[in-house]
């Protein structure tokens, strides 16, 4: 499902470089390719405590808040998606799957 060959590979990930769209079919099959060194499940817990740890700051009173520092957020997000993106992979789970029955899920819960 998520096999690519090694040239046409390469070739998206020079493309993935210069273009900002990337697909989620495109993000999964790079992705998989990547070596795992962590349980993913581990790994979408500390960084989710990575978040946590900036949007606190941010969220102090007064002068000990530290605003959020957006590219720190979207890096720390990125990583949670990529242990979201392997978690998926072991269990055969495309991303866009994912996005679609959760977009089916909302929509019944919040149209009732």
């Amino acid at each position: 499902m998520f096999v690519q060959s090694s040239v046409k590979q390469k070739r998206t990930w020079v493309r993935l470089m210069f273009d900002d769209d990337v697909s989620f079919n495109e993000y999964q099959v790079l992705v998989a390719e990547m070596p795992l060194y962590d349980d993913p499940l581990i790994g979408i817990m500390g960084e989710a405590g990575e978040v946590a740890e900036l949007v606190k700051k941010d969220r102090r009173p007064g002068d000990r808040r530290r605003e959020i520092d957006k590219d720190e957020l979207t890096k720390e997000l990125g990583d949670i998606l990529w242990y979201v993106t392997r978690l998926a992979h072991q269990y055969d789970i495309s991303l866009q799957y994912i996005a679609n029955e959760n977009i089916k899920k909302l929509t019944a819960r919040h149209n009732n």
